[in-house]
């Protein structure tokens, strides 16, 4: 999970710590956070990147100051299995939480109290809970099979496996869910309607699944050890796999401002993907820019002189300068 600000990184491990890292330099930034005593599932920063909750197989959430690393409180308990998922309302003052006890609870964040009874009607373990942008409502997604948005009276039928994952889109209006069907659904999030057909690509268990910034993309992660991204309008696939971890991939987050997207896999690593490559990008891999020769020879005498690179020197005709 990626700071508000983009430049940390939060995550959860096996290991019962929780870690932060540069996301700039891929480097962790102090301890690791202990004190959970089982497996930790889910971690996530607060929306002014102040706080972290994480939730764990000890059945607890805990909240910890982001900047210090220290616990915040008394750990939040009242889940009777595994809590497999935490996450913050949009203006900071509640929680949600998933657990295998088959129930939503909420939370007042600033007080570490419960907020009403659990949430209930899900047959099997609450695996993904997100609020809409606007706070108003809740979405979970259970291992039997459904999603449920609890200001509404039916669950979202569709999937035919256990749902592992649910996101919703920024503008609130639409749902994205993974499932170990092997597919990512798209759901009005108004109507509760699906919208096309499902999304197919990954060979397992799809884990994970989110939301661009701007809506328009989707990345998910699953059992055949791939993050890959896709088209939010049309359903369609972005590029290839992508690659690298040795093992399921469990969680996967774009940075605030849509350029990259981490990933969490089994394999005990965090890998950070470029999701769209810039001139800039390119332009910190050179050491010059192109000859006026080589512009010549590798793209077009017919177009004029552009100097791509301002930053770097210009050598002249006859010297690559490239590295």
């Amino acid at each position: 999970m990626f700071s508000p600000d983009r430049h940390r990184l939060a995550s959860s491990s096996g290991d019962k710590t929780v870690r932060l890292w540069d996301a700039d330099t891929g480097q962790p930034l102090g301890q690791p956070l202990t004190g959970h005593t089982n497996s930790v599932t889910s971690v996530v920063f607060s929306p002014d990147g102040h706080r972290l909750a994480s939730a764990s197989g000890d059945k607890m959430v805990r909240l910890w100051y982001a900047d210090t690393g220290q616990p915040l409180g008394q750990p939040l308990t009242g889940h009777t299995n595994s809590v497999t998922s935490v996450v913050f309302s949009p203006d900071g003052h509640r929680l949600a939480s998933a657990s295998g006890d088959k129930m939503v609870r909420l939370w007042d964040a600033d007080t570490g109290q419960p907020l009403g009874p659990p949430l209930t009607g899900h047959t099997g373990n609450v695996l993904s809970v997100a609020f809409s942008p606007d706070g108003h409502q809740l979405v979970s997604a259970s291992f039997d099979d459904t999603i449920r948005i609890w200001d509404a009276d039916q669950p979202l039928t569709g999937h035919t496996e256990p749902v592992a994952s649910v996101a919703f889109r920024p503008d609130g209006h639409r749902l994205a869910s993974a499932s170990g069907d092997k597919t990512v659904r798209l759901w009005n999030a108004d109507t509760g309607q699906p919208i096309g057909a499902p999304l197919t690509g990954h060979t397992g268990q799809v884990d994970t699944v989110a939301f661009s910034p701007d809506g328009h993309r989707l990345a998910t992660g699953g059992e055949d050890d791939t993050v890959r991204l896709w088209n939010a309008d049309t359903g369609q696939p972005i590029g290839e796999p992508l690659t690298g971890h040795a093992g399921p991939v469990y969680g996967a987050a774009f940075s605030p401002d849509g350029r990259r997207v981490a990933s969490a896999g089994r394999d005990d690593t965090v890998r950070l993907w470029p999701v769209a490559a810039t001139p800039q990008m390119l332009c910190n891999k050179l050491t010059a820019n192109m000859s006026h020769k080589q512009w010549r020879d590798w793209l077009s005498s017919d177009i004029g002189y552009i100097t791509l690179c301002p930053g770097l020197h210009t050598p002249a005709d006859g010297a690559t300068g490239q590295t």
